[in-house]
């Protein structure tokens, strides 16, 4: 065991020995308080990426409608890239 291993080092001392495994109980079991952490973290993490992505289309459809307003052929509008980006396997825009 490990804590067998810890009492044959001449520094450790019973208050520095490991408790037995099964002295532990699962996180999820005992704190909550990490779980809700992970979620608000995740929830603002989904609301800075909504407002990013709103302001890049708000952004790029500026220059679509500057380009209509002054007569200027557009065929396509984008937000992003037109050129292909591959990352692995997956290829973007599909």
């Amino acid at each position: 065991m490990l804590s067998d291993f810890f009492a044959l080092l001449p520094f450790a001392s019973s208050d520095l020995l490991p408790l037995a495994a099964s002295d532990f109980t699962p996180l999820a079991a005992t704190d909550t308080g990490l779980l809700a952490t992970i979620l608000v973290a995740l929830a603002m993490g989904a609301r800075v990426a909504l407002g990013i992505g709103l302001v890049i289309f708000v952004h790029e459809l500026g220059h679509f409608l500057a380009a209509k307003l002054f007569g200027v052929k557009v065929e396509k509008f984008y937000v992003g890239f037109d050129v292909p980006i591959q990352i692995g396997p997956v290829k973007f825009p599909r």
